[in-house]
């Protein structure tokens, strides 16, 4: 009941059993001795990546050194990955939609890693009022809100067959894309 009304052919799960859910390792962190200019490492993606749109924002770029990106392999971003903010902002997911080249993920995001279902359909599932809300009551009353990686794994995922799911997030991407563009001219005309 608390899942509410959802089509009788599309599969319940969570979101652990569809996605490797990974995060930075403590003892595999690093300071900020181990950021390093562009092109002397790779990109370390962050809270300041995210959108509360599903896409990737990269105007600001910070880079970790060559030997902590190749510690941990298993935070390697690769492209229909997704990230999620863990800390700060929390619950926003993101689609790496693109070969952004080598990067991985700071101590604020998880990554989920190779979806086995279409990744622009998990991003808007995750994007929505229900996931989002199931979130809100995971935050911590901290100075830093926090999901941990185990509740984000836990979230609920519904979905229909592919074919289904790769006409919904065509449609949704096609809708999102109309407001963008209205956005973008309201901006305009605001300048």
């Amino acid at each position: 009941d608390w899942l509410g009304d959802i089509p009788a052919h599309w599969a319940r799960t969570s979101l652990k059993r569809i996605v490797s859910v990974r995060g930075r390792i403590g003892f595999r962190g690093y300071t900020t001795d181990d950021l390093v200019d562009e092109g002397e490492g790779a990109l370390a993606l962050g809270g300041s990546n995210l959108t509360k749109t599903g896409r990737l924002d990269l105007t600001k770029r910070t880079y970790l050194s060559w030997f902590k990106y190749e510690e941990s392999p298993e935070i390697k971003v690769e492209p229909n990955d997704l990230v999620i903010g863990q800390r700060g902002t929390c619950g926003d997911p993101v689609l790496i939609d693109r070969d952004i080249g080598p990067a991985t993920i700071n101590p604020s995001l998880v990554l989920l890693k190779r979806p086995t279902i279409h990744s622009g359909f998990l991003c808007y599932w995750l994007m929505g009022r229900f996931v989002q809300s199931i979130f809100g009551t995971y935050l911590s009353a901290t100075a830093v809100p926090m999901l941990s990686q185990e509740q984000i794994g836990d979230a609920p995922v519904c979905h229909p067959p592919l074919p289904e799911q790769v006409a919904i997030a065509a449609y949704l991407d096609e809708e999102t894309a109309k407001l963008d563009a209205l956005v973008g001219k309201v901006e305009e005309a605001v300048e």
